[in-house]
């Protein structure tokens, strides 16, 4: 369970750092009016906002199984 701990941990912080990637972008190119861009860049933090956490949800609960 450990292991598992600090892989969700690490993947936590790469799930920030896109998120604060994508947002800091989109206000980016919004500012300089390139809103195409600036929609994409919320579609993908969106995106990255719903499915990492399902990804966490599926891991423990396929290791929950495995552990019995």
């Amino acid at each position: 369970m450990e292991k598992l701990k600090e892989k969700i941990n690490v993947e936590f912080w790469d799930f920030v750092a896109l998120l604060a990637l994508f947002f800091t972008s989109m206000v980016i190119f919004a500012f300089f009016k390139l809103v195409p861009l600036a929609f994409i860049c919320l579609a993908l933090a969106f995106f990255t906002a719903l499915f990492y956490p399902l990804k966490w949800i599926v891991q423990i609960i396929i290791f929950k199984i495995k552990k019995g």
